[in-house]
């Protein structure tokens, strides 16, 4: 992939250290000038005003940062080589692993296309089921909207939010309930099921809740290896392990719908009571007046420097 003049100044600004890249700012165009020979220079050595204008922007930007840069030692420490103010480390992506030994939370990876099915002779009409992957691509284009300002993206990922953690409640309830239904089925300590072949998965998403959903999964799939062992010896019947798993799939099946309940409205559509509004909250949900006010914020995404709530302050 050949990267283009903006691509390559993106990366090569991101080098360089906070203090370059502030005195940078600082420095105005009319601090830079060229001297008179070095403007005869650009013109003898170029044959059309493009090229000059290019070559004399080029030389303006080197005695910039070369300006800059003295600046930056004078903050820092005088005896850094100055090649060294342009060698930060990047940005990087970070990956994460899981690992799932259930059927139940394999599915979950996977999601499922609404569709019928024949069962005991009758047709069984199945919902579809939000996966994984495909919720943590939804949440990342959420994450997008909330970064313009979308009311109904923060609201959205509040929702998504507020129900991580009715989950990590359940799921402490339904972990000592389970305790509970072992201990009085038998004295026997059964080690977690263990699947031969467990699926492990590389997580290398772009979007923090995409990692809460993940780690969500595998604490489901935890849950449910700890009755599994008893369930395959009928010390606990398929009853009591699907209601377990019903009990913190259904929240888990509703947090993964979320993701998909979401379309970018423009806050010019809502600040202005645009004509479309009816519609969309008629499809979406009236906004509270906390996400309009600005006061209820997601706290997990990630945020940039515009007003994400209330009226503009500019």
């Amino acid at each position: 992939m050949v990267l283009g003049s903006d691509q390559l100044k993106k990366i090569n600004d991101a080098k360089q250290s906070i203090e370059v890249s502030e005195e940078m700012k600082s420095i105005s165009d009319d601090e830079v000038k060229l001297t008179v020979q070095e403007e005869q220079y650009i013109i003898d050595s170029t044959e059309t005003e493009q090229d000059a204008q290019m070559v004399r922007e080029a030389a303006i930007l080197a005695k910039k940062k070369k300006i800059a840069t003295q600046k930056a030692k004078a903050r820092i420490n005088r005896s850094v080589p100055a090649e060294k103010l342009f060698h930060r480390p990047s940005y990087g992506y970070i990956s994460a692993t899981a690992t799932y030994h259930t059927r139940d939370a394999y599915r979950f990876l996977l999601g499922r296309n609404p569709r019928t099915i024949v069962r005991n002779n009758q047709k069984v009409r199945q919902t579809r089921i939000v996966g994984l992957f495909e919720a943590a691509n939804a949440v990342k284009n959420i994450e997008a909207g909330y970064q313009q300002g979308c009311y109904y993206a923060t609201w959205t990922l509040v929702k998504i939010e507020r129900q991580m953690q009715k989950i990590r409640e359940l799921f402490a309830i339904s972990q000592e309930q389970t305790n509970t239904m072992i201990k009085n089925a038998t004295n026997l300590v059964f080690e977690p099921f263990s699947s031969r072949s467990p699926t492990t998965v590389t997580l290398d998403f772009r979007s923090s809740y995409a990692f809460h959903f993940s780690d969500l999964l595998t604490q489901y799939d935890i849950l449910l290896r700890s009755v599994l062992s008893y369930r395959l010896h009928s010390i606990v019947s398929s009853e009591d392990y699907r209601l377990v798993e019903l009990k913190m799939g259904t929240p888990l099946r509703e947090l993964f719908h979320l993701t998909d309940t979401w379309e970018f409205v423009g806050r010019e559509v809502v600040d202005e009571k645009n004509a479309r509004l009816q519609d969309i909250e008629h499809r979406l949900g009236v906004l509270p007046d906390e996400i309009l006010s600005g006061k209820l914020q997601p706290t997990i995404a990630r945020v940039s420097n515009i007003s994400l709530g209330g009226k503009s302050d500019e």
